[in-house]
């Protein structure tokens, strides 16, 4: 259970153990304004998304989520994207955006079979 100002904020992590194949390390999250009454649901794959933030930019509770795409047995790159997410005043996490209105992230990619490099990195970060 976390405080941050008139927010109480249950956060449950959901996992399964033990696994096979691709469904391994999969976790879900449930995130629940206790004021608002307010469900909010987050998952991720082969990563950990356990702590909120407070950044700078709005002054409100800031929560990181990954996304996933590609392939993890190799046959094309992998792509972690990290997006901030911002509490409402209705207990909702929105996506949160720039002045300029894109949303803001950073993208970690792999490339497992590539020889010539190993990652890339990209950004619209604050």
């Amino acid at each position: 259970m976390y405080k941050f100002n008139n927010d109480e904020i249950i956060f449950l992590e959901f996992a399964s153990y033990p696994c096979t194949g691709l469904g391994c390390s999969v976790s879900d999250y449930l995130i629940y304004d206790l004021k608002n009454k307010q469900v909010n649901l987050f998952g991720n794959f082969r990563t950990a998304n356990l702590d909120f933030y407070n950044f700078p930019f709005d002054k409100k509770l800031n929560y990181i989520s990954t996304e996933y795409q590609g392939d993890f047995h190799g046959a094309t790159p992998l792509h972690f994207i990290h997006r901030i997410y911002s509490l409402d005043n209705k207990g909702k996490f929105q996506l949160t955006k720039d002045s300029r209105g894109k949303e803001y992230y950073y993208e970690i990619i792999t490339f497992p079979n590539d020889l010539t490099k190993e990652f890339e990195y990209k950004r619209n970060w604050f």
